[in-house]
């Protein structure tokens, strides 16, 4: 399979996930695979939803 070059936005989200996935002892893609899950099934809330507003006019 050929590689696809990363834009460095997608980079950097890749390697906080590999972080992320080394800190909980487990490969990136299972991390990948159980958040998808979790996103699917309804499992993930969004926290930004419930914050005010930073705007000022």
């Amino acid at each position: 399979m050929a590689k696809t070059k990363l834009d460095p936005e997608e980079q950097a989200l890749l390697e906080a996930l590999q972080r992320r996935a080394l800190e909980e002892g487990l490969p990136y893609q299972s991390l990948v695979s159980s958040v998808l899950h979790k996103y699917v099934s309804g499992g993930l809330k969004d926290i930004s939803a419930n914050k005010p507003s930073q705007r000022t006019r």
